[in-house]
């Protein structure tokens, strides 16, 4: 007896002297009871009553049960979840991205009209206004050739059939009505071709044209479309940028139309 007393003191102290050693994380705990059994007797009952998954920590040859780690979110497993989520980005991504180079066909105020070919008109013949199809025209019969670009003070406007070759070109035709346009507008008007005119655009026109049938005070055309405006607010004007900037935003581009033969009139 005398003899395994002092071994038993020596192994509690040795066990004292242990520093933890920690598996898989988890916090330090208080030291447990000494019983007096070696380390590996005693984590053998801890081991055995484990079994049920999950990771493990080890401290003084105990073995303490964590819990499993979830694998879904909100119910549905966790792959699947980060593969919808990050097809959704994806797809929110390429919608905007497809906005802003590539703009709706239609923005609002613009109309658009049925082609009426691009017939050229002999030599000394005429077509009468009333046989386009809107007001003013926005394609059908013209002149072979037409007016050079620019603004045109009244009295000295070119016909509809000049003026149509500009719209063939990729041009944007201003009209506006002197008498329904107060001086202020008309001076901003002049002002916003002259700018652009001179960067090198070189296809903007404004043209004075008093007549009852125009259906607002200032209409853009261009080749099939048009775009009233009765009021020279910040809404329209911003309507006007889109309409005629050559950039991705605008609509100025999609008027171009493609190098071919006229089109033939069959009627």
């Amino acid at each position: 007896m005398s003899d395994r007393r002092p071994q038993s003191r020596r192994r509690r102290r040795r066990r004292r002297n242990r520093p933890v050693v920690i598996e898989e994380g988890g916090q330090d705990a208080p030291d447990a009871p000494d019983d007096g059994e070696d380390d590996a007797e005693a984590s053998a009952p801890a081991a055995a009553s484990g079994g049920g998954g999950g990771r493990t920590d080890r401290r003084r040859g105990q073995r303490v049960q964590q819990p499993e780690r979830r694998n879904t979110i909100l119910g549905m497993p966790r792959f699947l979840f980060l593969t919808m989520a990050g097809l959704m980005v994806v797809l929110v991504a390429t919608t905007i991205a497809g906005q802003l180079v590539e703009p709706p066909d239609q923005i609002a105020g613009v109309e658009e009209f049925s082609d009426q070919g691009r017939r050229h008109l002999a030599a000394g013949e005429t077509f009468d206004a009333e046989g386009y199809n809107s007001f003013p025209p926005t394609s059908g019969p013209q002149a072979a050739e037409g007016v050079a670009p620019g603004i045109y003070e009244p009295g000295q406007a070119p016909s509809f059939a000049q003026l149509l070759p500009l719209l063939e070109r990729g041009g944007i035709v201003v009209y506006y009505d002197p008498s329904r346009l107060p001086a202020a507008d008309v001076e901003e008007l002049r002002g916003f071709i002259e700018v652009r005119n001179n960067g090198g655009w070189d296809l903007l026109t404004l043209v004075p044209l008093e007549d009852e049938r125009l259906p607002s005070p200032i209409v853009a055309t261009a080749w099939r479309h048009a775009l009233r405006i009765d009021t020279l607010d910040d809404d329209a004007r911003e309507l006007l940028i889109i309409f005629v900037d050559p950039d991705p935003a605008g609509l100025y581009g999609r008027f171009i139309l493609e190098t071919g033969p006229a089109a033939i009139d069959e009627s």
